[in-house]
């Protein structure tokens, strides 16, 4: 794929972590063609001055038409607690040039009529709410679920284009019945944390819905996997269930992927919805969120990024 200079000709708040900025080619010429679900890498300044690339789809219009040929647009959520590439676009002002790549594929839509299930967690929307807009003009048959709380980006958007097809749920058990009403031919696009495409992934492989009839997008993975990571034991008191959690896999993901019912949200360690009690860890917990206090990690892990050196960690769950 290419690069290219984009000129930022716009911009707006969708909500107070979320802009969407609105970028064109310095001469006004049209921009190199994009399908629903592609997306590019924009090449950001982190706070240290370091350079990277950040992935962003494109959103491909608003409700009632496509964008023109010379005009793309991305939705930027700022990390409080990342290394500065998102603050970097928040700040960035009209008439500034960015360069980026040329569209890569992310979702692709089939364009056969299917019965789809389309799921968003958060910022994923991002992703989703392209496929929402073309299903929609198709005319195609699809159920959309944004889970989150709000103010969910593009709410109002995916209300008027998607009306009593549109579910947001604030937690991800009502994804399961969702999957459960899909009839054949089925088709699944989910984009959000690691745990949730896991979640979804199971109930529908359950469901005898073919992998390949699933596309999944983790829009912000958590940094859960690295040399450091031990395998350990965990026992649920409550249920007396024993499982293993791999290095490569976290301990939401274990849970969830046996249809253990636990509240999660954000998937990195942030907002403090999966916290739950430990009753005994025989190895040292290696704490890796950014919400409990100190005081509260002798008896309390976030099991979204956290996991334990090695040994048995004993959950009151």
């Amino acid at each position: 794929m290419g690069q290219i200079g984009v000129v930022v000709s716009g911009s707006r708040e969708v909500t107070p972590l979320l802009r969407e900025l609105r970028l064109a080619a310095p001469d006004g010429a049209a921009l190199p063609a994009s399908d629903p679900g592609d997306y590019i890498e924009v090449a950001v300044r982190g706070d240290a001055g370091s350079e990277a690339t950040r992935k962003y789809y494109l959103l491909g219009g608003p409700p009632e038409q496509d964008d023109p040929p010379g005009l793309w647009r991305i939705a930027v959520e700022r990390k409080v607690h990342g290394q500065g590439g998102s603050r970097f676009l928040h700040k960035i002002e009209p008439g500034a040039v960015l360069t980026v790549s040329t569209p890569y594929r992310g979702f692709e839509l089939d364009p056969r009529p299917a019965h789809r299930l389309l799921v968003a967690e958060g910022i994923g929307i991002a992703a989703i709410y392209p496929l929402v807009r073309r299903l929609a003009k198709l005319g195609q048959d699809f159920t959309l679920c944004h889970l989150g709380r709000d103010p969910l980006p593009y709410r109002a958007e995916i209300e008027a284009l998607a009306g009593p097809r549109a579910h947001f749920p604030t937690g991800p058990e009502a994804v399961e019945p969702l999957i459960a009403a899909l009839a054949y031919p089925a088709h699944i696009h989910v984009c959000g944390s690691s745990a949730l495409n896991e979640r979804v992934t199971a109930i529908a492989l359950s469901q005898g819905i073919s992998r390949f009839q699933i596309e999944a997008e983790c829009f912000d993975p958590s940094p859960i996997v690295g040399p450091e990571n031990f395998a350990f034991e965990v026992e649920l008191r409550k249920s007396g269930e024993i499982l293993e959690v791999p290095p490569d896999r976290s301990l939401l993901e274990v849970l969830m992927t046996g249809g253990r019912p636990v509240n999660f949200y954000c998937g990195r360690g942030d907002c403090g919805t999966c916290p739950l009690p430990v009753i005994e860890a025989t190895g040292e917990i290696d704490h890796r969120d950014r919400f409990l206090k100190p005081e509260q990690r002798a008896s309390t892990i976030c099991v979204c990024v956290s996991r334990l050196k090695g040994g048995r960690l004993v959950l009151d769950a």
